[in-house]
């Protein structure tokens, strides 16, 4: 790993395009370091800057997997939906509001 690695406009712009949704600061410094600290042969690569572009497809693949970000509303399965359909149920994720003069 070249210690002077850093990326560039046009690589930054390519992770905006090609990898939306990754925070691309963080992953590239978890690639820096990875990279770093790999011994021998595996710390060695031919073109850095395509290592560097799998590392960000590989990190929005794993994008749905761990996002933090939760609905509105949590998810309810399609038989607690027939349910209270059925039984002609409030939805208890619905919002409530109340008046108060």
């Amino acid at each position: 790993m070249p210690d002077d690695f850093a990326i560039s406009d046009s690589m930054r712009e390519w992770a905006t395009t090609k990898a939306p949704g990754v925070d691309v600061e963080l992953h590239t410094d978890a690639f820096l370091d990875h990279f770093r600290a790999a011994p021998g042969s595996k710390g060695l690569k031919l073109d850095w800057v395509a290592t560097w572009r799998n590392w960000m497809r590989t990190e929005l693949q794993r994008l749905p997997l761990r996002s933090n970000v939760y609905p509105l509303r949590p998810a309810r399965s399609t038989t607690d939906e027939r349910v209270a359909g059925w039984l002609n149920l409030p939805d208890p994720t619905a919002p409530t509001w109340e008046l108060t003069s």
